[in-house]
C-alpha cells in the first residue's frame, strides 16, 4: 500500500512539475524583440514561469497561427493582423492596443531634407522590411508615398523579410538609408551612433501595437505586460508610447 502511494505521489509530482514548467509562448513582431527580452527576464523572476519569445514579421506569424502554431499570445506591430485572426474565428480573447510605436530613419549622413537625399545620387540603396508582411515596411512605403518619391526610387529599395533583417542592414551599413522602428533604436545606437531622424507624427502617425491572447496563459502574460510597473519602464525606455 505504501509502495503504491509512493509511486502515485511520485507520478503526480512529475506531472505537476512538467505542467508548471511549460513556457509561455509569445509570438511577437521582430521590432519587439529587444524590449521583450527584458520583460521575459522580469516575468520569469517574478512568476517563476519560463517564457519563449518567437519573433518574425507580423504577417509571417499570422500565417503560422492560422496553420495551428501553438502560441499563447500574439503581439503584432499593427492592428491589421490581430483583427484578421480574430475575425477568422481563431479562438482568442479580443485584440487590444498595448502601446504605440513609430517609424524612424537611419542614414549614413545627417538629414536636413530627407526627400532631397533620397532622390540624390548620394543615396544608392534604401533598406526597409517587406511591406506585404511587416507593418513597418508598409509604413515606410506610406512615408515615401507622402514625399511622392516611391515610383522614383524603386531600384534603390532593398527589402528584408522583417525588421530584424533591416536592422542588420543598419549594423553593417550596407545601405545608405533605412527605415526601422523607434523601439529598435536604443540597441542600434549602441553600435551605430549616426544618424537618426524622427519622422514628425503630423506627417506620419504613430502605429498601434496590438495584442491577441490566444488562451488564458496568453491573457495572463498580457496582463503582466500592461500592469507591471517594471514593464512600463521598459516600454518607455525603448521609445514606446503608452496606450492610455
Amino acid at each position: 500500500m505504501i509502495r503504491h502511494l509512493t509511486l502515485y505521489l511520485s507520478f503526480f509530482f512529475l506531472v505537476s512539475t512538467t505542467a508548471l514548467s511549460q513556457p509561455v509562448r509569445v509570438a511577437a513582431a521582430s521590432s519587439m524583440a529587444d524590449f521583450l527580452a527584458e520583460v521575459k527576464t522580469i516575468y520569469e523572476s517574478k512568476k517563476g514561469i519560463p517564457v519563449e519569445i518567437i519573433t518574425n514579421s507580423s504577417g509571417a506569424l499570422t500565417n503560422q497561427i492560422m496553420n495551428g502554431a501553438p502560441y499563447d499570445l500574439f503581439l503584432s506591430a499593427n492592428t491589421k493582423y490581430t483583427q484578421q485572426l480574430h475575425h477568422r474565428n481563431i479562438r482568442s480573447f479580443p485584440p487590444s492596443t498595448f502601446a504605440y510605436n513609430q517609424l524612424v530613419i537611419w542614414s549614413k549622413t545627417p538629414l536636413t531634407d530627407p526627400q532631397h537625399y533620397i532622390l540624390s545620387s548620394e543615396c544608392h540603396t534604401i533598406g526597409l522590411a517587406q511591406p506585404e508582411l511587416a507593418p513597418f515596411g508598409a509604413l515606410a512605403i506610406q512615408y515615401l508615398d507622402s514625399l511622392e518619391v516611391t515610383s522614383l526610387v524603386q531600384e534603390k529599395l532593398v527589402f528584408g523579410n522583417n525588421i530584424s533583417i533591416t536592422n542588420q542592414f543598419i549594423y553593417t551599413q550596407n545601405v545608405d538609408l533605412a527605415f526601422t522602428s523607434k523601439s529598435s533604436v536604443l540597441k542600434l545606437q549602441s553600435q551605430v551612433a549616426c544618424c537618426w531622424t524622427d519622422i514628425p507624427t503630423a506627417l506620419l502617425p504613430v502605429i498601434p501595437q496590438s495584442a491577441l491572447p490566444l488562451n488564458q496563459t496568453g491573457q495572463s502574460f498580457l496582463l503582466f505586460l500592461t500592469t507591471d510597473p517594471d514593464t512600463a519602464n521598459i516600454l518607455a525606455k525603448y521609445g514606446y508610447l503608452p496606450a492610455h
